[in-house]
């Protein structure tokens, strides 16, 4: 199944609290950095111009442990949404075209990649505070 961002707003009641924008640019290679819930996580994105979509690789900084690698992003889909992760990250797209980022300057401009601490929301990821 794949979890949709749609599912994660409807489970969380729109409850943003646990959700941080890691506020990309149009760069086409670009490394964020981000510490959540005392762990420091790395989220390098890339536009992978052959697919022309962008991809994550996310690394867990704190155990040096990667926790996805070169995932494809999509606006609507969860990367690591049904995933033993603590971190997810969502797609928004800002214009009312709803479609996520498609070329290199979308990226940035009219969308941005979220990062979503799963620990915010017992409502929807119960195994993570059990």
């Amino acid at each position: 199944m794949i979890f949709t961002t749609t599912t994660f707003l409807d489970q969380s009641n729109e409850d943003a609290s646990g959700m941080y924008d890691l506020a990309p640019t149009t760069d086409p290679r670009q490394s964020l950095s981000i510490a959540v819930g005392g762990s420091s996580y790395q989220v390098d994105l890339y536009y992978n111009t052959v697919a022309e979509l962008w991809m994550a690789t996310v690394t867990d900084v704190s155990n040096s442990t990667v926790l996805c690698s070169s995932f494809a992003l999509q606006y609507g889909r969860l990367a690591m949404g049904n995933w033993n992760t603590r971190v997810a990250l969502a797609v928004v797209d800002y214009s009312a075209n709803r479609i996520g980022p498609l070329t290199l300057n979308d990226m940035g401009s009219r969308c941005s990649v979220y990062i979503i601490d799963k620990s915010a929301y017992p409502a929807v990821w119960p195994s993570l505070t059990t």
